[in-house]
């Protein structure tokens, strides 16, 4: 093998990483989302330390989402409403 096979199969696993990393984090989340206010903070309590870093990294970028679709909603209404002027 030379360095060149070694280097792709490094970065092959450092993708699959990344990618099994993500699968997990939103397999936490969904099930954090399903979950009633109590018992989302007993869920939160019995995780584990790196889940609980996952879980709080996917409801920031959850909530960054929605900020998002708000803003292009009002960003059309306000379209709508100035056309409409």
């Amino acid at each position: 093998m030379d360095i060149f096979e070694i280097i792709v199969a490094f970065i092959y696993i450092y993708f699959l990483y990344i990618f099994y990393d993500y699968y997990i984090s939103r397999k936490i989340l969904k099930k954090w989302q399903r979950l009633s206010k109590e018992k989302k903070e007993e869920f939160i309590k019995n995780l584990s330390k790196k889940n609980q870093k996952r879980l709080l990294y996917m409801i920031e970028i959850e909530k960054d989402r929605e900020m998002e679709k708000q803003k292009k909603k009002f960003t059309k209404v306000k379209k709508k409403y100035r056309k409409e002027r």
